[in-house]
């Protein structure tokens, strides 16, 4: 929801799943941020098929940032709400595995969204290709930390991953961004290399 700063309700809304079978299906949302035209960034994890993308914008082509099927067990979810509480776009961001979104950030130098957050197999996951930083391995079995950027058109920017050991855990707890652009993210892990 939108509040003024005197805690005066501009808008509150639901987003989730039809089906009342809780705990087996959940929608959570994980992060919220603001863009430079007042549209609240959501961003989460779930594991329902059925979440209502029914008045998302956005173009499933290659390169638009649009997921309208739940992929694997768990997928990230991203949304855009305007400043009056209209939905603008909603997709699944994931792949064949347990993934969720956990940060997000924006950045208003380069007008783009920047998310991060856990995915558990790299089969099907929505990587695109920055040259230098690209990895699409999962080379870490219990999940690995990834970091993504679209644009404010919701175009893909890139999106990789961290993490460089088997059977370790990678997942991202906190991203920022400044006003050249340089991205900044922390997170945990259980490894030591």
């Amino acid at each position: 929801g939108r509040f003024t700063s005197s805690l005066t309700i501009v808008y509150t809304t639901y987003f989730g799943n039809t089906q009342s079978v809780f705990p087996t299906t959940r929608d959570i949302g994980k992060d919220i941020t603001v863009d430079g035209s007042g549209n609240a960034i959501v961003v989460g994890r779930t594991d329902c098929s059925n979440l209502p993308f029914n008045n998302s914008t956005g173009n499933p082509n290659a390169n638009t940032f649009f997921q309208t099927n739940l992929k694997g067990f768990r997928d990230g979810f991203i949304l855009r709400y305007s400043p009056a509480g209209v939905k603008q776009f909603a997709s699944y961001f994931g792949g064949n595995g347990i993934d969720e979104i956990s940060k997000v950030t924006f950045n208003s130098a380069k007008n783009e969204i920047y998310f991060g957050g856990q995915a558990s197999d790299s089969v099907g996951f929505p990587y695109v290709n920055l040259l230098g930083a690209f990895n699409k391995k999962a080379k870490a079995t219990n999940g690995v930390a990834f970091i993504a950027s679209i644009d404010g058109g919701l175009t893909k920017q890139w999106c990789s991953n961290y993490g460089n050991a088997t059977s370790k855990t990678y997942s991202v707890t906190g991203l920022t961004t400044d006003n050249s652009g340089l991205v900044y993210l922390s997170g945990y892990t259980n490894s030591g290399t």
